[in-house]
């Protein structure tokens, strides 16, 4: 029993020796760490030196632009002509943060990304730092024999590089003559671990949007609006005035809100220091997986600038916000009703501070779409739900006489056939439809006159008057309804849309040729104008329908993918601002092949999607 014990015993040992061996190999093969410099004489080791301090000099300039521009050396294409994509340090600074969700889209760089930023910075700044080895030309005669290539692994602690430049060297004094070809350095600077908090609290707040329900959290305590607060939920008695400035009212006051509120922001794990406040550290505490305990976290430099809020809030007409007001026996019009919806959109910047001091940004937008977290949406539009329900009791009230005019945005031209609803906070009436007037004693529209429609509608401050007509986008116009208070006659500006047939063909790389789609192939096409809140999605070929597009100049942000049995075959995506012509529109979708089997394979094919995405633009015929 004690040698067959004992044999156990060698048995276990031989395998971990050869577990052990068989480990070593893999990792001398398959990573820097054994390799052995390359060995040169020592009169030409100050060259190979100096080649080396400059791999050392360019790679940290490098890591420090990466951490400084959110994880970029060289900003997306789609943000880098998109100014509302990218964030600045402080304003008129040069150096910016590009977002890392824009319009619904993740653009979070990975370690492999950032690599690939940095071996491109180095083989395009090294030669510069060399300056043609000028430093060595008076004793040595130097032959480049291939451009720099540069390989760079970014660890949780340093950044190792090794660069592959083989140049030939004689020496002038004697007839020694040698190549040199590797050069290496290292970084010390955490750029990895750095990137995984990063990485982690962007995937958080994807995830949970707790940016926007705490923007939301500050709204909602914001105290009295009739003094410091923000107009949201509830009632009050008064006779005086509510009103506020969206410019001069509503967006300082939430600046405020956000400066000193989301100085408490936590992320357990890292290097945080309790407030103080069991408030804060309730609501403001945000779990993390990793730990972190020699970076600290801070949004404060999200406002030593200009912070960009977009801001709408209703009820209200442009600039204006007012509250709900109803007349009602014995008060008069003394009762205020808060009952707000904001639309907002503003960058959050985070600064992870290492102990060494340094330093990674990236910024997000935070996404509010009444009152909702709106990150999951690329794209604002008006839903259904927005527009109301029938409130069959209180259109039962009407009893204030208004006439409705509506007009096409684009050429003044008065409209008929126009279907007019009205909607005081939730509850929606339909009113009728502008007519022209007809001669006396008959059904006989006279044509020469102006459509219209004047008809009764129920007590409201601010209404929403909502004019509806096939062709056009709808229309809103806001009116008070309450007796001599209000206006005897409103217009609504109804937006005109012109239709073209469509047509999609792919284009191929790297060969760029055009072909017409395949049988089995479906293409999505995708129109947005965020201005107009417009957003339409068409199929081709099997839908009938034509597309449609807003008459006049309009932007929009345009998607195009072409599947085959749900798998992606090609891609478009660009912003456009059409002059419309003729009635067919080709729009281009870019294929890269062969098509992506992978994540790195996407990543390629996204890139040839960028590139060429600007020389395929849609043709009208």
């Amino acid at each position: 029993m004690r040698k067959r014990g004992q044999l156990t015993v060698f048995v276990i040992i031989g395998l971990v020796l050869v577990m052990s061996t068989l480990l070593f190999i893999y990792i001398r093969q398959s990573t820097d760490l054994f390799r052995p410099r390359e060995v040169v004489p020592a009169w030409v080791q100050p060259l190979k030196m100096d080649v080396e301090n400059c791999l050392q000099q360019v790679a940290t300039n490098g890591v420090k632009v990466l951490a400084l521009r959110g994880g970029y050396i060289e900003l997306p294409a789609t943000l880098a002509r998109d100014s509302r994509g990218v964030m600045e340090l402080m304003e008129g600074s040069p150096f910016i943060v590009p977002y890392w969700h824009y319009k619904g889209r993740s653009y979070m760089p990975t370690r492999h990304d950032m690599e690939k930023e940095l071996q491109s910075h180095i083989n395009d700044e090294i030669d510069r730092c060399l300056a043609n080895f000028s430093g060595h030309r008076n004793i040595f005669d130097i032959r480049i024999i291939s451009p720099p290539n540069t390989n760079a692994t970014i660890g949780d602690k340093t950044v190792s590089l090794r660069l592959y430049y083989p140049i030939e060297v004689d020496n002038k004094a004697s007839t020694e003559k040698t190549e040199v070809s590797s050069y290496q350095a290292e970084v010390d600077l955490p750029l990895g671990r750095l990137h995984d908090l990063a990485k982690e609290i962007m995937e958080k707040e994807t995830e949970d949007q707790f940016l926007e329900k705490l923007t939301m959290e500050m709204i909602a305590g914001s105290g009295p609006p009739d003094k410091e607060g923000l107009p949201y939920e509830g009632f009050e008695f008064t006779c005086g005035k509510r009103e506020w400035s969206v410019r001069r009212d509503i967006i300082p006051r939430l600046t405020n809100l956000l400066k000193y509120n989301l100085h408490f922001i936590n992320f357990k794990g890292t290097n945080r220091e309790d407030s103080g406040y069991p408030y804060f550290e309730k609501l403001y505490l945000v779990e993390l997986d990793g730990k972190y305990p020699d970076i600290r976290v801070s949004t404060d430099a999200t406002f030593t600038a200009d912070l960009r809020i977009h801001a709408n809030v209703r009820p209200g007409q442009g600039d204006k916000v007012t509250t709900l007001k109803y007349d009602m026996p014995l008060i008069g019009s003394c009762i205020k009703i808060y009952h707000h919806r904001y639309t907002l959109d503003f960058p959050i910047l985070f600064q992870l501070v290492h102990d060494t001091g340094f330093t990674f940004n990236f910024a997000t937008p935070v996404l509010i779409r009444d009152n909702q977290p709106f990150r999951h949406n690329a794209f604002l539009s008006l839903e259904e739900e927005d527009l109301g329900y029938i409130d069959e009791e209180y259109c039962a009230e009407a009893e204030f006489p208004l006439t409705i005019y509506a007009k096409d945005k684009v050429t003044e031209e008065y409209l008929s056939d126009v279907n007019i609803t009205h909607r005081c906070v939730m509850a929606k009436c339909e009113i009728g439809t502008t007519k022209r007037p007809t001669f006396a004693g008959t059904m006989i529209e006279h044509f020469g006159a102006v459509p219209y429609l004047t008809e009764m509608f129920p007590p409201c401050y601010n209404g929403l008057i909502i004019g509806e007509k096939e062709s056009y986008l709808d229309g809103y116009a806001y009116e008070d309804t309450i007796g001599p208070q209000g206006s005897d006659a409103t217009v609504v500006f109804l937006t005109p849309l012109q239709e073209f047939d469509i047509e999609v063909r792919v284009v191929e790389y790297p060969s760029g040729e055009i072909r017409r789609m395949h049988a089995g192939e479906i293409a999505i096409v995708t129109v947005t104008n965020v201005e107009n809140r417009f957003d339409n999605t068409y199929v081709y070929p099997e839908a009938a329908d034509r597309i449609k597009l807003i008459k006049g100049e309009a932007e929009y942000d345009l998607n195009v993918f072409v599947t085959s049995e749900d798998e992606l075959v090609a891609m478009y995506e660009l912003s456009w601002t059409p002059v419309l012509e003729g009635t067919k529109i080709i729009f281009y979708a870019i294929s890269d092949l062969p098509l992506p089997e992978s994540n790195e394979d996407f990543m390629g094919f996204w890139e040839t999607v960028e590139q060429h995405s600007p020389e395929n633009m849609p043709r009208f015929i």
